[in-house]
Formats: structure tokens, sequence, C-alpha cells
């Protein structure tokens, strides 16, 4: 699996966020830091909490039952470059909880509930694709 980015907003004093590779905080580098934003950016249209496929990336997005040291709701974005949305939900699961913190209910739902559903999604519409090709192949020949 590749790298794993989790970016916390409000998790240090002040509010400042804090990102965390492969479970360990650390600065990233302008490249990967521009990929976080970009998919952040994608996954705006979606309502908080989301998780699923964006550009090749597994994109979760929520709340934490965590607060900051003021006692603001801290919320965070995840992604990993993955072709199995289980690892990478695995994954993210162990990052968090080596990290101490817990997801609120909501995003735990929707993690849950959507990552099945968005496997599903990308199993039904390689079968339509891989079908519609070969029905291609066939009218050609």
């Amino acid at each position: 699996m590749s790298q794993r980015f989790l970016n916390v907003l409000a998790a240090k004093p002040g509010g400042g966020p804090a990102t965390y590779v492969n479970g360990v905080e650390r600065e990233v580098e302008i490249e990967e830091k521009q990929k976080i934003v970009n998919l952040t950016y994608l996954a705006g249209k979606y309502r908080s909490p989301w998780c699923g496929c964006l550009d090749g990336y597994f994109f979760i997005k929520g709340y934490f039952e965590n607060k900051d040291d003021r006692g603001n709701e801290m919320s965070f974005s995840y992604c990993t470059k993955t072709a199995n949305l289980y690892e990478a939900k695995s994954a993210f699961l162990n990052d968090i909880e080596s990290l101490g913190y817990k997801l609120d209910s909501e995003t735990k739902s929707c993690i849950d509930k959507n990552s099945h559903t968005s496997f599903n999604k990308i199993i039904g519409i390689s079968i339509v694709v891989i079908a519609l090709a070969l029905i291609l192949l066939k009218i050609i020949k």
C-alpha cells in the first residue's frame, strides 16, 4: 500500500492542523500537500462525513469524538492510493487507534456503509465496461 495521509484539524494548541504519514506526525512535501488539498477540494461537494474513491485514492473526511484543548470538534481528512478498499479502511482504523483518536458515531456509520457501497460500485462499473467492450468486439468481428 502507498503512503497514508491523515490530516487532522484543530489538533494542536490554537487549533493548528497536524499531518500524519503512515501513522507518524511529520511535515509533508509540497506535492503531497497539494494532492491532499486537491482531494479535499473534490470531496467538498459531499456532506461530511463522507468516504469513497476520488481520483484513484481512497478518501475519508469526518469527525472525531475527541476535542482539542479548547473543546472544539476535531475534523480530519484521510487519503491513500490503493486498489483494495478493505485494506485502506483497515489501515485507517489502525492509524487512528494508534494515535488515540476515536471516530464519532456518524463518521463510523458512514465509513461502514459507504466503503462497502463504493467497492460494489467499482465492481459494477467494471463489469459493465468489460461487457460493453466484449459486445463491441463481437460486433466489429
